[in-house]
């Protein structure tokens, strides 16, 4: 029963799938081809291997093995080697590890010895000693070399003399100093006295290294954060000793003098009388009072707290102080001034006898000798006269030059002097070319209008006389250049008795000759 039904089981699967053979023979001859490839592929592989080995070479015979020696003698025990000991040593007044020298000091029977130690002659351990091992003591690295010491930008301050290893040995006293284009500060002294030979503040710092550690000196912060211009890693500085650029202390104290230099003279330009009108002469005082206040404020760090500023700062304070140094070297200009201006010139005795005047005969040459009993004559008594005319009067130039926002006033072009009129046929005196000049008053210019070249006319040349607008304080120079004094050599009086004279001759002449 059970085989019939599985072979209708059987037709009805071939009657649902009547390629089922086919597919069955295909995969029997896939399989028994791949079994051919297969042993194929074995067959030329061991060919091939069987090509690539060497022939078999029989091994060489193996050399009679050598006699062994007898047997040698068992060595001595070595005596036993003491350990090295610990070095001695004992903490100086500063906490540094220091050698010391221990001595035994026997005692009575049966009691304990005792040991006693001082301070070695070395002061720091011997690395190369083998009676006894130093403590592990660590070395300081050079301060100056790895920058931990104050600089100033690129330039070092200080120095280690004798020092040229990368390391201090621990224990090692050295001097710091500083470096050769630097010198020792201090507030506790003048600043007139920094860099010179005389300066009684310290000159030289002694600082020990201890176990990697370098005494006597004051830790520094750190400036800014990695990667700022300005940034300076934390270090160190001498306790006693300040270094600083001997340039920076020069200029400094170039400052300070230049400072007390103007600061009289500002005082006399402010209050002698200038006028300080004229926008450059405004700004010329403006310039320097910035540069003074600023100065102070440069000699007020520097004494009191022993900061220098920088380089280029001080040079520019410098130039500021000298460009518009004050130089009040006259007096104010004004009608007195000019009065005075035009009595540099000609003179000549006046001739006051009516007999002169009348008859025009001469001029007069003579003066009384001076007596001092009755003090006779004196200036007042000797009666001068211009032969040539010329009279000056005071004049100013003044124009507006535009409205300043930032002082909400108005700017002026202003300058003054003397306004003259010449009767010379030279024109203007006191010109560039000639003897005193306009420069010899304290005038800065001269401008000049030709009138006429006739002798004796009213006007010849018209004269203005300026001072420099930016320097009202240069004023008015008085001086004694300039006033001269014309004479003949006969005066009146001879001049008549030689009159007189000839008269009497050309009459006794004429009578003889009747």
């Amino acid at each position: 029963m059970l085989r019939v039904r599985a072979r209708q089981a059987s037709l009805i699967a071939e009657q649902q799938d009547p390629l089922g053979d086919i597919r069955k023979a295909i995969a029997a001859k896939a399989a028994a081809r791949a079994i051919e490839i297969k042993a194929k592929a074995a067959e030329v592989n061991a060919k091939l291997a069987a090509a690539a080995l060497p022939p078999p070479v029989a091994p060489a015979p193996m050399p009679a093995p050598a006699p062994a020696p007898a047997p040698a003698p068992a060595p001595m025990p070595m005596p036993a080697i003491p350990p090295i000991p610990p070095c001695n040593w004992t903490y100086d007044f500063e906490g540094v590890a220091r050698p010391a020298d221990c001595t035994n000091i026997t005692s009575l029977a049966g009691l304990p010895s005792n040991h006693t130690c001082v301070r070695s002659a070395n002061a720091t351990f011997d690395d190369e000693s083998t009676t006894c091992i130093p403590p592990v003591m660590q070395r300081c690295t050079h301060p100056v070399k790895n920058g931990d010491f104050p600089s100033d930008w690129f330039d070092e301050l200080y120095s280690i003399p004798g020092v040229e290893e990368e390391t201090i040995k621990h224990g090692q006293e050295f001097d710091i100093v500083c470096n050769e284009n630097s010198t020792a500060v201090d507030i506790r002294y003048p600043l007139e006295a920094w860099g010179q030979d005389w300066y009684p503040g310290v000159k030289k710092h002694t600082a020990v290294c201890n176990n990697g550690t370098i005494l006597r000196t004051d830790p520094t912060n750190m400036t800014f954060y990695v990667g700022h211009p300005l940034y300076r890693k934390a270090g160190i500085s001498p306790k006693s000793l300040r270094c600083a650029l001997k340039e920076k202390v020069k200029l400094t104290q170039d400052i300070v003098s230049y400072l007390r230099w103007s600061e009289p003279r500002m005082m006399e330009a402010e209050t002698k009388g200038y006028k300080w009108v004229d926008m450059d002469a405004i700004l010329h005082k403006k310039l320097l009072k910035d540069a003074m206040n600023e100065s102070s404020v440069i000699e007020f760090a520097a004494r009191d707290v022993g900061e220098l500023r920088d380089i280029p700062t001080l040079k520019r304070v410098i130039k500021a102080l000298v460009d518009n140094r004050m130089l009040p070297r006259g007096e104010p200009n004004s009608q007195k001034t000019c009065k005075d201006l035009e009595k540099h010139w000609l003179y000549q005795l006046e001739n006051s006898d009516p007999f002169k005047k009348a008859n025009n005969i001469g001029f007069a040459n003579w003066v009384a000798p001076a007596n001092p009993k009755i003090g006779y004559p004196l200036a007042t008594d000797v009666k001068l006269e211009k032969p040539i005319g010329f009279s000056c009067s005071y004049t100013l130039q003044k124009s507006a030059a535009g409205f300043d926002p930032y002082s909400r006033a108005m700017n002026y072009r202003y300058r003054d002097g003397c306004f003259c009129e010449s009767q010379w046929t030279g024109g203007c005196p006191f010109r560039a070319e000639l003897r005193p000049n306009y420069q010899t008053f304290g005038f800065d210019s001269v401008e000049i209008k030709g009138v006429s070249t006739a002798v004796g006319a009213a006007t010849n040349a018209l004269c203005w006389y300026f001072t420099k607008p930016a320097n009202p304080e240069w004023g008015y120079l008085r001086t004694e250049e300039g006033i001269h004094y014309q004479a003949p050599a006969s005066n009146v009086t001879e001049l008549k008795r030689d009159y007189i004279k000839l008269r009497k001759l050309a009459q006794k002449a004429r009578f003889n000759r009747k």
